[in-house]
């Protein structure tokens, strides 16, 4: 086997990878302010106690609790003290999407159907509403229920009767938020569609905006803004007209955008590998206020006052939000690999700074002299990108720390975990023989496939 040498961040930096944040530029002249951190940490913890939780989407119920989906239920979640969350009660299972109107609660999920309750010391007044074949993203409006049903379209429901109202045929509806009288559906096939519901037997379209990517996931800052999650990249909205939305801002992601939520002129993304706040003062170009690693994947947020909430895969972790911070930070590739086999002799290490300050870094040095890390010191302006480079000339299987330390508030010392001729197959070698069961529980032989290109996908079915 030839010497291989690969490149993987350590937990502490899992969340930062290449693009550089388009909404943060280069300036003639840098202000000088004192380096905050914008995001400090107030609390974490499991609402089931502990096991699998999957937070898969937090809605504020006004400003003392919250509402979980997650595939192990809907969870009530009292914050009136941040530091300490606490469980009220929990209900159903499976469901990975949620949205609130003052005290009124709606729920749904693929396998979890939808459910609407009240949630006072607990959930009081549930109404399941199995109306939908497979339920995605849902919002309230006086005493009714949207729900985006992809193939079914965009579902109007009155939660009195627990009748379909209307339907808009929408084949790639995906999530839906209210704005003002109208409905904003996220659809994976046109974009981000205005839905007038004046009459809510009779849903009309009245303007599209299309957005690049998959839309997804929807927020509305019930004042003429809407957010949409869409692949590598939050698209900003003006839909202040609903015949013709306007894009202000698209935002550059480390991840994949999965969630979004507005604040009192912030706006949070949770790109799976990690959560980014932006400071809306000028909607047209949104500053990078706070950007804070994934402990395992965020994938969930909303605010309540002051305060952020972060659905950590099994974990709500809360922030206090200083909105005055200032600073830099130090946005990492994840995931880079040596293929020897090409002729490459080093491991390139894209970095970018897209806070709103200079940021320094010093490659402290590995701590096996066979691996080398260059340059020494590196200084990026606010927006800019460069390149750390890691090399070693010497075989043989080995892991190896090398340490970046930088001006980052909250990341001042990077570990780089690196992996120097990793086991594994190389292009070119034969693997052993194998037979695995797929869903369905057919068995597969890899030798049933010679000569084909094969991708096996190895995931949780639940």
């Amino acid at each position: 086997m030839r010497p291989r040498l690969a490149l993987v961040l350590l937990a502490a930096c899992s969340g930062k990878s290449a693009p550089v944040d388009d909404s943060v530029g280069p300036t003639d002249t840098a202000p000088v302010w004192e380096i905050r951190d914008a995001l400090s940490p107030l609390s974490a913890v499991n609402p089931a106690g502990r096991g699998i939780v999957h937070i898969n989407d937090i809605a504020p119920v006004e400003d003392d609790a919250l509402a979980l989906a997650s595939y192990a239920g809907a969870f009530l979640m009292d914050v009136a003290d941040p530091t300490a969350p606490e469980a009220l009660d929990r209900g159903g299972q499976a469901l990975y999407w949620a949205n609130t109107l003052e005290r009124r609660v709606a729920l749904s999920g693929r396998e979890g159907g939808t459910v609407v309750a009240e949630a006072g010391e607990g959930w009081a007044r549930v109404t399941p509403l199995d109306l939908a074949d497979a339920p995605e993203g849902v919002a309230l409006t006086d005493g009714l229920v949207l729900i985006a049903a992809r193939a079914q379209g965009l579902l109007v429901v009155d939660v009195a009767t627990q009748q379909i109202q209307g339907v808009l045929d929408l084949p790639g509806a995906l999530d839906v938020v209210m704005d003002g009288g109208v409905a904003w559906v996220a659809d994976t096939e046109r974009g981000l569609v205005g839905v007038d519901l004046t009459d809510p037997s009779a849903p009309v379209e009245v303007g599209v905006l299309p957005i690049p990517g998959i839309p997804s996931a929807l927020a509305g800052d019930g004042a003429g803004r809407v957010a949409v999650a869409a692949g590598s990249r939050t698209v900003l909205v003006d839909v202040h007209e609903p015949v013709a939305p306007v894009e202000l801002a698209a935002l550059g992601s480390g991840g994949v955008a999965y969630r979004v939520a507005f604040g009192d002129g912030l706006l949070a993304v949770a790109d799976w590998s990690a959560t980014r706040v932006y400071d809306l003062a000028d909607p047209a170009r949104p500053r990078l206020l706070g950007l804070e690693d994934a402990t395992d994947a965020a994938v969930s947020v909303a605010f309540t006052g002051d305060t952020l909430w972060v659905g950590d895969w099994d974990v709500l972790r809360g922030y206090t939000v200083d909105r005055d911070a200032h600073g830099p930070e130090l946005d990492v590739d994840t995931s880079i690999t040596l293929l020897p086999e090409q002729g490459l002799g080093a491991v390139n290490v894209t970095v970018s700074n897209p806070g709103d300050m200079p940021l320094t870094l010093s490659a402290a040095g590995c701590d096996d002299g066979t691996v080398t890390l260059s340059p020494a010191q590196l200084t990026l302006e606010p927006g800019a990108g460069g390149l750390l480079t890691v090399e070693t000339a010497t075989p043989g299987a080995r892991a190896v720390t090398c340490t970046v330390e930088t001006n980052d508030a909250d990341e001042a010392i990077q570990a780089l975990s690196v992996q120097v001729d990793p086991p594994g197959l190389g292009v070119g070698d034969v693997p052993e023989p194998w037979t695995l069961p797929d869903l369905d529980g057919t068995l597969h032989s890899l030798g049933d496939h010679l000569g084909e290109v094969v991708m096996v996908t190895i995931f949780s079915p639940t």
